[in-house]
């Protein structure tokens, strides 16, 4: 009789003990499935080579109960790269899910106006993005990848709208220009394409046209104006005469213009041909690409920089008047330079 009992309690102690354990481990589950286990929202950057070590230290700051996002982690025998967020609501086991399904949240990809070069835009993507700066520059320049795109490596810039974009950290070259274009594509809606033929610019033109500005004011109050003394020069058959073509010429690395640097062969020097050049110098902003569209009502045909130095241009109509404001200009910034030592400081 007392075997008997005996072995009955050991039965229910041993019941018991399986109950428990079953208990303990249905209540992680539970938790690591269903619970929040984090404070607050993070995102963190799964790349190549990285492990779920990393991850779990990379979020210990955000983590409620560290157990239970081991526990998930450490099932996983795969990683995806990508960007992924959680939040206060997620659980440890759609953490896990989502780094071991790609489950990305696309990220914000800022490309600002006034950015001059392709080597400049390669960094701010290579920057933000999973996309290297090498094949970027590469694909810029490549003619028969861009055809894709309508555009060619001289006129890349006409797809590129200042803004802010939502992507995944994954995206292939060619995803990230196809997006470019796409919204490229929406900018130009129908008011502002009947806008483009009233002023008998293309798209295209009317892009090209606004970089040129960008590169002669940051002042947005003054976009209208420079964009009008270009549009006005135009449609009088006069060059443009744009000093910040010469210097996307040389890269943008010298920072006064020469009279001898007017003299450069090239498609870009507005000083020798007349015309546009053969595509965008620059990414201006919407506000100087809206600017060429809605250009000052006004006559005039030159501009100088002001010789106070506030940043500012002074316009007129009159080429003496033109030529006056200029020497007061080059006196102020360097009364000593005569000859090939002193630089353009008028358009």
């Amino acid at each position: 009789m007392n075997n008997k009992r005996v072995i009955i309690i050991a039965v229910c102690a041993f019941l018991a003990f399986v109950l428990t354990i079953s208990g303990v481990i249905l209540g992680h589950k539970i938790y690591d499935r269903k619970i929040s286990n984090f404070y607050a929202d993070k995102t963190i950057l799964v790349k190549a080579g990285t492990t779920t070590e990393q991850i779990e230290k990379e979020l210990s700051d955000v983590v409620r109960r560290k157990e239970s996002l081991h526990r998930e982690l450490s099932e996983i025998d795969t990683l995806i790269e990508g960007s992924y967020k959680v939040s206060k609501t997620s659980s440890s086991a759609y953490l896990a899910r989502s780094v071991s399904h790609g489950w990305q949240t696309p990220v914000t990809l800022v490309i600002n106006g006034n950015i001059r070069t392709k080597s400049e835009l390669a960094h701010v993507i290579s920057r933000q993005l999973r996309a290297e700066y090498t094949p970027l520059l590469e694909a810029m320049n490549n003619d028969e990848f861009l055809s894709k795109f309508g555009v060619d490596s001289r006129t890349f810039f006409t797809i590129v709208i200042p803004d802010s974009y939502q992507i995944y950290w994954t995206a292939s070259i060619e995803e990230i220009f196809s997006m470019l274009k796409g919204y490229a594509d929406a900018f130009w809606n129908e008011r502002r394409l009947a806008r483009a033929s009233e002023v008998r610019l293309t798209p295209s033109e009317v892009y090209t046209l606004a970089s040129i500005v960008a590169m002669e004011t940051h002042l947005k109050d003054e976009y209208p104006l420079v964009a009008c003394v270009y549009e006005n020069r135009l449609r009088k058959g006069m060059k443009l005469q744009a000093c910040p073509t010469i210097c996307f010429i040389y890269n943008y690395e010298i920072k006064r213009v020469l009279k001898s640097q007017l003299k450069t062969k090239s498609p870009y020097n507005t000083y020798i041909n007349k015309g546009l050049p053969p595509g965008p110098i620059s990414i201006p902003p919407k506000a100087c690409i809206d600017a060429v569209l809605y250009p000052a009502e006004e006559n005039y045909l030159y501009f100088s920089a002001d010789p106070s130095l506030n940043g500012r241009n002074r316009f007129t109509t009159s080429f003496t008047e033109h030529i006056h404001f200029s020497n007061e200009y080059k006196q102020r910034l360097d009364t000593a330079a005569t000859g090939e030592s002193s630089g353009t400081s008028g358009n």
